[in-house]
């Protein structure tokens, strides 16, 4: 079963877009779903495609969290590692070596 249905949730209505980074894509985004109208979105999935394309890579340092969403983070970051450096692994496959390279050169560049 789906997500929403396993918290008993249940929509009015779905459509399905696919949203890229682009600013054509965004200008049609909030044409179909503006804010006033359509002030949730629950989304099945990330926003974007995954992995990035290396050419949207740019726009990562333009994304910032909420304060809300920070202290949650930190909150989970206390409880769960103990405030300890910790590292986020991906499950796929193609990746992994990847992100063990990753590891491996900034290991120890992680700060408490």
């Amino acid at each position: 079963e789906s997500f929403w249905n396993e918290l008993n949730v249940s929509f009015v209505d779905t459509t399905t877009y696919q949203l890229h980074y682009d600013e054509y894509s965004v200008n049609q985004w909030q044409k179909l779903f503006p804010a006033d109208r359509y002030p949730v979105l629950a989304l099945k999935g990330a926003p974007a495609s995954y992995p990035m394309l290396a050419e949207h890579r740019q726009l990562q340092k333009y994304m910032t969290w909420s304060e809300q969403i920070m202290d949650e983070v930190r909150q989970h970051q206390k409880k769960l590692f103990n405030n300890e450096p910790y590292i986020g692994m991906l499950s796929n496959e193609l990746f992994r070596m990847k992100s063990m390279t990753a590891i491996f050169l900034h290991r120890n560049s992680f700060t408490k």
